[in-house]
Formats: C-alpha cells, sequence, structure tokens
C-alpha cells in the first residue's frame, strides 16, 4: 500500500473508542515516519494535535494513549549519540520542530532528546517531567506552562537558542543542575513551590528572574552568567549563592526574603530590616527582610544623610 493509504487509515484509528486501537494507530504512524523521511515533519505535526487535544476523563485508557504518542515522539528525538557524537540511533529524526502549545502531557521523558525548535507555552504537565540532557537547537518555549506532578528535571539540558521559562508554575521540585543556556535564561514571573536546583548552571548571557517566588530553597552554587538580575523577587525558606560567578555584578532590586532559613548571597548584596530605613524604603511585613545591592544601600544612606 502507498504512504497515503496507510497514514488515512492510521489517522481514522485515532478516533476509535478502543485505546488499543489508538495506540496501534500511534506506533503505525511512528513506523511510517521510519520509512518515508520526507514525512516526518507532517508527523511529528499530527502527534502534536493528538496531545493537544483535552483527554477524556471518563476513558480509562486515555492516559496510556497519551503516554504511548509521548514515547512514539520521543524514541524519534533521541539521537543516542556515541564518542563521536555520531547518532546511534537508527530511529532517530533530526532537525523536527515540535509544537506542543497547550498540550496534555502525562508523565514526560524526553531526557537527550533533541529538538530544533519547542514550543510547550501553556502545557500542562501531570506526573513527572524529565528532559535531561535533552539539547533545544533553536528557540525554546515554555512560558506559561505549569509542571503539576512531584519534579521537573533539566539537569544537563543545553539551550542553544533563545529560552523562555517566563510565568511557569512550578508545583514539584525543580532540577536546572548543569543546564547550559546559550543567550539569556528567563525565569521571570515564575513560582517555585518545591526545592530549585541551578547549581553549575550557565547562563552565556543573561539570567532573568525578575517577580520570580522561591517557597522553597533555591541554591545558586557554583553557577556562572555573564549577568543576572532579580527584581521583585521573593525569597521564602534558604537561599544559596556560594561559589556563584558572575562577570558583572548581579542586579538587585527590592527583593525580599522571610524566616530564620540559611540564606547566602552574592558579595555585593544587603539584607536590611524595616527600621534600617525609616522613611525611605516602603514597609514589609513583620519577620521579612529586603535585599538590595551595595549600590542601593551607599543611594539610601546617602538620601537619609540629605536634609528633607
Amino acid at each position: 500500500m502507498s504512504f497515503e493509504v496507510l497514514h488515512q487509515k492510521a489517522v481514522d484509528h485515532l478516533a476509535d473508542r478502543s485505546p488499543h486501537v489508538r495506540m496501534a494507530a500511534l506506533r503505525t504512524l511512528g513506523d511510517l515516519g521510519d520509512q518515508y523521511r520526507e514525512k516526518r515533519q507532517r508527523i511529528v505535526d499530527e502527534l502534536c494535535d493528538y496531545l493537544r487535544i483535552p483527554p477524556d476523563t471518563s476513558d480509562a485508557g486515555e492516559g496510556q494513549v497519551r503516554r504511548t504518542a509521548q514515547m512514539v515522539l520521543a524514541a524519534r528525538l533521541r539521537p543516542e549519540r556515541g564518542k563521536g557524537a555520531t547518532a546511534t540511533n537508527t530511529s532517530f529524526w533530526p532537525d523536527m520542530e515540535v509544537d506542543l502549545k497547550r498540550a496534555f502531557l502525562r508523565d514526560v521523558y524526553f531526557s537527550g532528546c533533541e529538538f530544533l525548535r519547542a514550543d510547550f507555552d501553556e502545557a500542562q504537565f501531570e506526573g513527572e517531567a524529565h528532559f535531561d540532557d535533552a539539547r533545544f537547537i533553536g528557540e525554546a518555549r515554555f512560558v506559561g506552562a505549569a509542571f503539576l506532578g512531584y519534579e521537573v528535571s533539566f539537569q544537563r539540558a543545553r539551550f542553544e537558542g533563545v529560552s523562555w521559562f517566563r510565568w511557569v508554575a512550578f508545583h514539584g521540585y525543580a532540577y536546572f543542575q548543569g543546564s547550559y543556556f546559550g543567550f539569556n535564561a528567563e525565569f521571570s514571573r515564575s513560582q517555585f513551590s518545591e526545592d530549585a536546583y541551578f547549581d553549575h548552571t550557565t547562563v552565556v548571557e543573561h539570567a532573568w528572574f525578575t517577580h520570580a517566588v522561591f517557597h522553597g530553597p533555591v541554591t545558586f552554587r557554583h553557577a556562572r552568567a555573564e549577568r543576572a538580575t532579580f527584581w521583585l523577587d521573593s525569597f521564602r525558606a534558604g537561599t544559596d549563592f556560594r561559589w556563584a560567578q558572575f562577570t558583572s555584578p548581579p542586579e538587585v532590586y527590592d527583593c525580599e526574603a522571610f524566616g530564620h532559613a540559611d540564606r547566602y548571597w552574592p558579595d555585593n548584596w544587603v539584607e536590611l530590616a524595616a527600621e534600617d530605613t525609616p522613611g525611605i524604603a516602603a514597609p514589609w511585613p513583620a519577620g521579612w527582610v529586603a535585599i538590595v545591592d551595595e549600590a542601593h544601600i551607599a543611594e539610601i544612606r546617602d538620601r537619609r544623610k540629605s536634609p528633607p
């Protein structure tokens, strides 16, 4: 049979009531892409289209069908490179653009996968999400994504293009140890409900954490960045910047911290209690401190010395 006949048959079966028929159809699409190289991007788009359909909560097999679609996709995006950086996975499809914007994903395992471009804006991740050792060659978007499971891991992931993690909700533990950002790392307005780890992370240009909220401990030990900006951030547990290196001193404006957990700031950051700046700084809740950089504290002291 021709590709079109086999393809149409598989696509029609994606609407079948039986989860087993739908899973077989998804595997058939993967097999067709293995055979017809020029049709691969089309099949990737169709797998993504399926994952954007809201799940039928009345279908007991829907979760397994969704995981099958994710596994078929991940198996074709994982090169399994050997010592010479040559892909050893004979089913690897290079240079694929993955559009999972507003997708509904469960127990994602994209570890070691390569994306020419990836769009996960406003995607919902239920269960665990693993992107360890993944490579994002072009733009990587996670704007407004919600990670609802116990943990999400981007350990040693490489973001070689522009990446966006703005407005992301991390409901579980967030692991970014050893990740690499070839341009900016944008985490503005994101919420971290549990521990967040950025140890040994490298940002070639600018790391943005404006309006980020860290409900659990966060660590940046041995992290490296050209520049970093923390503005109106909230640190509500332990914080550790020991051995972090910044080419330019990190900028911090009107951040806040709370509690008695250990906090290790970069050398140019200073904690101020409300009584330290009467009439100068806006008041903050009792037990909280404001975090400013040394240049800012010098400015506050100069203003206090000046006559009204």
